[in-house]
């Protein structure tokens, strides 16, 4: 079966031209080499110039292929070399057809292992919550349980002096870290990145 090479998967993150265009061409319009990376549904239109607009489906893994002329899907199955006669002709068997893009799911993914993750720590008033329990309307009496706090004013907001805390981290989970629930082991070492704002 023939497939995307490097130079059509280069093409296709480039997001125009096609294999006789050089990997590291920029057009005036254009200015980048990646114009097409990956990304996930509903981004399309998250870019800072109009003609970087993508369709949705043009963002996955199951974008066309710009190199050919029938925009086939860019992991799609060709057997054009194999003759009509043999069952796994994709053009008449669905199961091969589609067998690339049914394993890409399994495979791979468009989404990083890397987040970014803001803190906001702000200071609120706390008090005990009442909850009435086995109210009686002829005596009047209430059993008063106190269960849990509620949750009250930020601190300072009377006099307009709040106060919050701010923090950024980037996390990576592909490093391996143990996690055990109450005890910090080696947690810390997927935390790459940490800035505290304020």
């Amino acid at each position: 079966p023939t497939g995307p090479n490097y130079a059509i998967w280069v093409a296709s993150r480039r997001g125009w031209g096609d294999t006789t265009n050089p990997p590291f061409q920029l057009r005036d319009n254009i200015p980048t080499f990646f114009a097409n990376p990956i990304r996930p549904a509903g981004s399309g239109h998250m870019v800072p110039l109009p003609q970087l607009e993508r369709p949705d489906v043009e963002l996955g893994l199951l974008r066309s292929n710009n190199n050919n002329n029938n925009k086939r899907p860019l992991f799609d199955s060709h057997y054009n070399d194999i003759p009509r006669d043999i069952p796994r002709n994709a053009d008449r068997n669905p199961t091969f057809k589609y067998q690339r893009l049914q394993r890409l799911g399994n495979l791979t993914t468009g989404r990083s292992n890397v987040y970014a993750v803001w803190i906001t720590v702000g200071y609120f008033e706390v008090a005990p919550k009442q909850i009435r329990k086995n109210f009686d309307p002829t005596v009047g009496k209430n059993d008063v349980n106190l269960t849990g706090y509620q949750l009250g004013a930020e601190v300072g907001i009377d006099q307009g002096k709040i106060k919050r805390h701010r923090a950024f981290y980037m996390i990576d989970r592909s490093i391996p870290v143990a996690f055990k629930p109450g005890e910090n082991h080696n947690v810390d070492n997927a935390v790459i990145l940490r800035r505290y704002v304020d």
